[in-house]
Protein backbone atom coordinates (compact mmCIF):
# COMPACT_ATOMS: atom_id res chain seq x y z
CA UNK A 1 0.00 0.00 0.00
CA UNK A 2 2.96 2.60 0.67
CA UNK A 3 4.21 1.91 -2.14
CA UNK A 4 1.20 2.52 -4.35
CA UNK A 5 0.67 5.81 -1.92
CA UNK A 6 3.99 7.26 -2.98
CA UNK A 7 3.59 5.98 -6.83
CA UNK A 8 0.28 8.64 -6.75
CA UNK A 9 2.20 11.18 -5.14
CA UNK A 10 4.73 10.85 -7.58
CA UNK A 11 2.16 11.17 -10.28
CA UNK A 12 0.57 14.39 -8.53
CA UNK A 13 4.11 15.93 -8.04
CA UNK A 14 5.06 15.39 -11.66
CA UNK A 15 2.30 17.03 -12.95
CA UNK A 16 2.49 20.48 -10.38
CA UNK A 17 6.34 20.50 -11.57
CA UNK A 18 5.04 20.60 -15.43
CA UNK A 19 2.19 22.99 -14.83
CA UNK A 20 0.14 20.32 -15.68
CA UNK A 21 -2.73 21.23 -13.73
CA UNK A 22 -5.98 24.30 -14.27
CA UNK A 23 -5.78 27.18 -12.15
CA UNK A 24 -8.77 27.86 -10.07
CA UNK A 25 -7.92 30.55 -8.11
CA UNK A 26 -5.13 33.09 -7.90
CA UNK A 27 -3.93 34.75 -5.12
CA UNK A 28 -1.07 37.15 -4.88
CA UNK A 29 1.16 34.38 -2.70
CA UNK A 30 -0.73 30.96 -3.29
CA UNK A 31 -2.70 29.01 -6.03
CA UNK A 32 -5.33 27.06 -5.58
CA UNK A 33 -5.17 24.41 -8.26
CA UNK A 34 -6.80 21.40 -9.86
CA UNK A 35 -4.82 18.55 -11.28
CA UNK A 36 -7.00 16.57 -13.75
CA UNK A 37 -9.70 19.31 -13.07
CA UNK A 38 -10.51 17.30 -10.09
CA UNK A 39 -8.14 16.84 -7.05
CA UNK A 40 -7.46 20.43 -5.88
CA UNK A 41 -4.12 21.63 -3.93
CA UNK A 42 -3.40 24.50 -2.72
CA UNK A 43 0.38 25.82 -3.89
CA UNK A 44 2.40 28.33 -1.58
CA UNK A 45 4.37 30.57 -4.20
CA UNK A 46 5.93 32.91 -2.11
CA UNK A 47 8.44 35.44 -3.08
CA UNK A 48 10.75 33.44 -4.86
CA UNK A 49 11.26 29.71 -6.16
CA UNK A 50 12.79 28.40 -2.52
CA UNK A 51 9.25 28.95 -0.91
CA UNK A 52 7.50 27.14 -2.86
CA UNK A 53 5.47 23.96 -1.18
CA UNK A 54 1.82 22.39 -0.90
CA UNK A 55 0.47 24.46 1.34
CA UNK A 56 -1.79 22.46 3.88
CA UNK A 57 -2.88 25.72 6.44
CA UNK A 58 -5.40 26.55 3.76
CA UNK A 59 -6.45 23.09 3.05
CA UNK A 60 -8.14 21.44 0.03
CA UNK A 61 -5.58 19.37 -0.83
CA UNK A 62 -6.37 15.99 -2.19
CA UNK A 63 -3.68 13.76 -0.15
CA UNK A 64 -0.38 15.34 1.42
CA UNK A 65 2.52 15.27 -0.66
CA UNK A 66 6.16 15.67 0.23
CA UNK A 67 8.53 18.35 -0.42
CA UNK A 68 9.92 19.34 -3.78
CA UNK A 69 13.50 19.46 -4.62
CA UNK A 70 15.27 22.93 -5.16
CA UNK A 71 15.82 21.87 -9.01
CA UNK A 72 11.23 21.42 -8.59
CA UNK A 73 10.91 24.55 -6.96
CA UNK A 74 12.70 26.53 -9.93
CA UNK A 75 10.58 24.84 -12.59
CA UNK A 76 7.52 25.85 -10.95
CA UNK A 77 8.48 28.88 -10.17
CA UNK A 78 8.91 29.66 -13.64
CA UNK A 79 5.54 28.08 -14.62
CA UNK A 80 3.67 30.12 -12.54
CA UNK A 81 6.03 33.50 -13.22
CA UNK A 82 3.51 34.33 -16.50
CA UNK A 83 0.65 34.06 -13.99
CA UNK A 84 1.97 36.56 -11.85
CA UNK A 85 2.43 38.47 -14.45
CA UNK A 86 -0.70 38.39 -15.99
CA UNK A 87 -2.49 38.81 -12.96
CA UNK A 88 -0.80 41.72 -11.10
CA UNK A 89 -3.33 44.12 -12.38
CA UNK A 90 -6.13 41.94 -10.61
CA UNK A 91 -4.02 41.17 -7.35
CA UNK A 92 -3.60 45.29 -6.83
CA UNK A 93 -7.26 45.75 -7.54
CA UNK A 94 -8.09 42.92 -5.37
CA UNK A 95 -5.46 44.90 -2.55
CA UNK A 96 -7.30 48.14 -2.86
CA UNK A 97 -10.77 46.80 -2.78
CA UNK A 98 -9.57 44.63 0.76
CA UNK A 99 -8.54 47.79 1.81
CA UNK A 100 -11.31 49.80 0.88
CA UNK A 101 -13.86 47.46 2.58
CA UNK A 102 -11.71 47.57 6.10
CA UNK A 103 -11.54 51.10 6.17
CA UNK A 104 -14.93 51.29 6.05
CA UNK A 105 -15.50 48.88 8.57
CA UNK A 106 -13.17 50.93 10.78
CA UNK A 107 -14.98 54.48 9.77
CA UNK A 108 -18.18 52.81 11.23
CA UNK A 109 -17.27 52.66 14.68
Amino acid sequence: MEKLIEQIQSQFMAKIINGDYVVKTFHENYIMIEVDEKYPFSLWLGLDASMIHIWAAIGGNFMPLPDFTPEEKKLIYEHTKQLREDNKEEIRLSKIAELKSELEKLESI
